[in-house]
């Protein structure tokens, strides 16, 4: 089983899977109205078009392309052969590259950059919009409102449901989905009676002879 945003979130969300209901809703809104205000906060303060860690991968790949030889074939192809002389086909206007079996990039590859160096084009031009600093922006654009008390007018009463409550503890924990299993207890150690010596009891209620050490 791997982590994904829905076991994060339950981890998250742990402590209030106990209240009421609507209580539970109101700790959920208050998590991601909370969420929602620190990040929108951070790509607000962004002066890069591109986000802090496109960039940083992307200085990283700059490196590699210093060592690689460009041949021009027009204005958008190009190809690139790094330092052990294997050639490589890339086409700016298209973002893509034969590295990747001529899929489309998010992020440009070496080859690629090595290519838009060549040619005097802006890098950031050929990173995908979903790594853009705007684009993240627009994701937290949403405002998460109060949901408003309606007033009592005495006119009637809400009242809760007419039930009995079942019989049992309420269950804590979370069920395990389907083909997630649990984790096994550690064993627990073996009592050992210090009269007769013998295993799975103790000397209170050992009924057997005394043994000789």
């Amino acid at each position: 089983m791997t982590t994904n945003v829905a076991e994060s979130l339950n981890k998250v969300l742990k402590e209030c899977r106990e209240f009421p209901l609507i209580s539970m809703l109101e700790a959920i809104r208050m998590s991601l109205m909370g969420w929602f205000v620190k990040r929108r906060a951070k790509h607000a303060a962004e002066i890069n078009p591109l986000t802090s860690k496109v960039r940083d991968i992307m200085d990283e790949i700059f490196l590699e392309c210093t060592k690689m030889k460009v041949i021009v074939v027009n204005q958008n192809e190009f190809e690139v052969y790094d330092s052990s002389g294997v050639r490589f086909e890339v086409n700016l206007q298209s973002k893509i590259c034969s590295c990747r079996e001529f899929q489309m990039l998010l992020i440009p590859c070496c080859h690629t950059m090595a290519a838009s160096s060549y040619g005097q084009i802006d890098n950031n031009t050929l990173v995908g919009e979903v790594y853009t600093t705007g684009f993240m922006r627009s994701l937290y654009e949403g405002v998460f409102h109060p949901v408003p008390t309606p007033v009592s007018t005495g006119e009637s009463e809400l009242l809760p449901p007419i039930m009995s409550r079942p019989p049992g503890r309420p269950r804590k924990t979370r069920i395990p989905s389907r083909g997630e299993f649990k984790r096994r207890s550690k064993k627990k150690a073996v009592r050992l009676c210090t009269r007769c010596l013998g295993r799975g009891h103790n000397r209170a209620s050992c009924k057997l002879p005394v043994k000789d050490k």
